[in-house]
């Protein structure tokens, strides 16, 4: 995982997803689920991995959760801390530029009741790096703490089916490939890939964790780069995320889904 591609994308990253109609709308999602995940609890401690330019910490701490953002570039780390002070949450959240393959350095006090990552984190990491991180995840958790992520899987419908309507056969069947390919951050900017189905990745952390629950983002909801349909046809793009919420219980969807969401708890 490159530290300057990310840092690279760090000052844009709000502006070209997070704050775009489809960010917005497949983070939703995620945060519905997440909220059915941890009910009315309160003052959980929590580790967020690749946390970006920290969303999802900003909406835990709203919870009353205590959080560590970790984040592999040191531009992401610092737009998170401009927000905390802004918003007054450095009683919630704390930050630290950390790798995911560099878990083993991490010796927090209080072991965490969830660790979570967002939107491909993981799919920056090989096979074998991911049954490392496996490992510590489980040393770093509490008892029965969950491991939540969203992943791309090896299939996306949208994806195939746009990239087929170009000719451009090769990046319709990309996430197939069994080595890493490089995806695309911006237009300058990529990062090598993986992508794993639900059961791929499950296989790879079934010796420290058991399966609770997985659910689609983004069947019907398109990936980030086709943010001019939610631009061009507002109307039929209100369509798609109303059926993303009515078929988000539809587990099956999520292996030809964008991501996928998945919750996992420690034997």
């Amino acid at each position: 995982m490159s530290v300057t591609s990310f840092d690279a994308i760090a000052t844009e990253y709000d502006l070209s997803f997070s704050e775009s109609k489809i960010g917005k709308a497949q983070r939703n999602q995620v945060h519905a689920f997440l909220n059915e995940a941890l009910g009315q609890k309160t003052g959980l401690n929590i580790l967020e991995l690749n946390c970006g330019t920290g969303i999802d910490a900003i909406y835990l701490a709203a919870k009353n959760h205590k959080i560590l953002a970790t984040d592999i570039s040191e531009g992401m780390i610092d737009l998170v801390n401009d927000k905390i002070k802004t918003l007054h949450l450095t009683d919630h959240i704390q930050t630290k530029v950390m790798d995911i393959k560099q878990l083993e350095y991490l010796t927090p006090e209080i072991k965490y009741d969830l660790i979570f990552s967002n939107f491909g984190g993981f799919n920056c990491l090989s096979p074998s790096e991911i049954q490392k991180a496996s490992n510590e995840l489980s040393r770093l958790l509490a008892d029965r703490g969950q491991f939540i992520a969203v992943i791309m899987p090896n299939f996306c419908a949208w994806e195939t089916i746009y990239f087929l309507s170009k000719l451009s056969l090769r990046k319709a069947f990309r996430r197939f490939s069994k080595t890493p390919i490089p995806a695309n951050l911006d237009a300058q900017t990529t990062v090598n890939t993986w992508y794993y189905s639900p059961s791929q990745f499950l296989n790879l952390l079934r010796n420290e964790f058991t399966f609770s629950k997985k659910r689609p983002i983004g069947f019907f909801i398109p990936p980030s780069y086709l943010t001019w349909i939610a631009q061009r046809t507002p109307r039929f793009f209100n369509v798609l995320v109303s059926l993303e919420k009515r078929m988000a219980n539809l587990s099956f969807l999520a292996f030809t889904s964008d991501h996928y969401y998945i919750e996992c708890i420690k034997r």
